[in-house]
């Protein structure tokens, strides 16, 4: 503790001393500009130790400063530029200033224009207005943030150096921006290129890497996701052995018998657990854990399993922000649920919520995305399930159209 306050002090001092300096230095000085970075970089280190907003603040107004004084040919505006946008990006990550991204984005693109090739830092600034993108496309949904996010990330890492510490987040990054192209196109290269730069970031995460457990989990859910497209089995067994080990990054002890369907629900519990209520990946965990219970009662027809893994639809649903891009299947999977509830109670409000959740999914399917022929599908199974209730015509009408519609698709 006392040689943290002994450096503390000493940041501090230091501070002081620089503004001392920066006195003796008016406008139009040539030497105010590096002054004024000094003190800049000196207060983003003293606001990451102790983040203070006012100390953010003034690294903004500082680094404002600072490249606004540089004449041409911008010995260092390059990375005034990129100081600036990364304080600001921070701004806006904290949401004091909402409408920032916008100038981080320009001034990503300014420090860009001014590292050409060869610029040693090219690769950096390519990466930076990547980020920047793909946090616009997050806010926005806009398609060419992610196609422009997805391009620069490329161009980035053919530039890394192998050994970057940092290369593995850029491939974290490119792999899941693909992972969300996939999920609103449906194009398999997509998803086969996510899966092959997860395996790459894993590479690049020796143990022990504190991202190591989260790359795992990452690397599971796709390859899960290529499962539930292609229904190859060596995709579920990595999945289920990437899960456990990274339970045991996790320090949890696990038996050493083959992993089965009873384990693999067993592991989900835990992870969710170990997850705060609020985590980021809170919603994939559920999933897991309801598609496995689903697994499980289709084999075993036990109705507990059947209401639990509805329950915990249901939270996924609850926990998905409005158009979120895997709300659809969410809404899928649920209705098929409740659609097996109908068959087991035969209570009518399970029937009609599964045909409301149907038609809510295809909504947010629409043409020519791969999954809208399979939506159309499980709503005319649906309707046609109603006709044989009630015998309405319009029933049987619309489950005829619906399937015709898949079929031209």
């Amino acid at each position: 503790m006392r040689v943290q306050e002994d450096q503390q002090n000493a940041l501090n001092k230091a501070i002081w001393v620089q503004r001392q300096a920066l006195k003796l230095l008016p406008p139009p000085h040539p030497n105010r500009s590096a002054s004024l970075n000094i003190i800049a970089n000196m207060l983003w280190t003293r606001f990451q130790q102790e983040g203070q907003q006012s100390d953010l603040n003034e690294v903004i107004l500082l680094h404002r400063q600072a490249f606004e004084l540089q004449p041409p040919p911008y010995s260092d505006k390059s990375m005034s530029l990129n100081n600036l946008a990364s304080a600001l990006l921070i701004q806006f990550k904290k949401g004091d200033q909402q409408d920032n991204l916008d100038e981080i984005i320009s001034l990503h693109r300014q420090a860009l224009e001014l590292r050409t090739p060869p610029h040693p830092n090219r690769f950096m600034s390519l990466n930076n207005l990547a980020d920047a993108l793909w946090t616009q496309f997050q806010q926005k949904d806009q398609q060419s943030d992610l196609n422009e996010a997805i391009l620069l990330y490329r161009q980035a890492l053919k530039l890394f150096p192998p050994t970057h510490p940092n290369k593995s987040i850029a491939l974290d990054d490119l792999a899941s921006a693909l992972s969300i192209k996939f999920e609103q196109g449906g194009q398999q290269d997509n998803l086969d290129e996510a899966i092959s730069l997860y395996r790459q970031v894993i590479e690049h995460q020796a143990p022990p890497h504190p991202n190591r457990s989260g790359s795992f989990n990452n690397l599971t859910s796709t390859l899960l996701t290529r499962f539930e497209q292609r229904s190859q089995q060596e995709d579920l067994d990595e999945a289920i052995s990437l899960h456990r080990q990274a339970l045991q990054l996790q320090a949890l002890s696990h038996s050493s018998r083959s992993m089965d369907l009873d384990e693999a629900i067993s592991l989900y519990r835990q992870a969710i657990e170990h997850q705060a209520l609020f985590h980021s990946n809170r919603y994939n965990s559920l999933n897991n854990l309801a598609s496995a219970l689903w697994t499980q009662f289709k084999q075993e027809n036990q109705q507990g399993d059947l209401n639990e893994a509805i329950s915990l639809h249901r939270q996924v649903l609850s926990l998905l922000p409005p158009f979120h891009l895997l709300q659809p299947t969410s809404l899928n999977n649920l209705a098929s649920m409740l659609l097996a509830q109908f068959k087991q109670r035969g209570q009518q409000g399970d029937l009609d919520e599964a045909i409301s959740l149907h038609r809510q999914a295809i909504r947010l399917r629409a043409p020519p995305h791969p999954d809208r022929s399979t939506f159309l599908n499980n709503l005319g199974s649906v309707l046609l399930t109603q006709f044989q209730q009630k015998s309405q015509q319009s029933d049987l009408d619309e489950a005829i159209l619906l399937n015709r519609q898949a079929l031209e698709l």
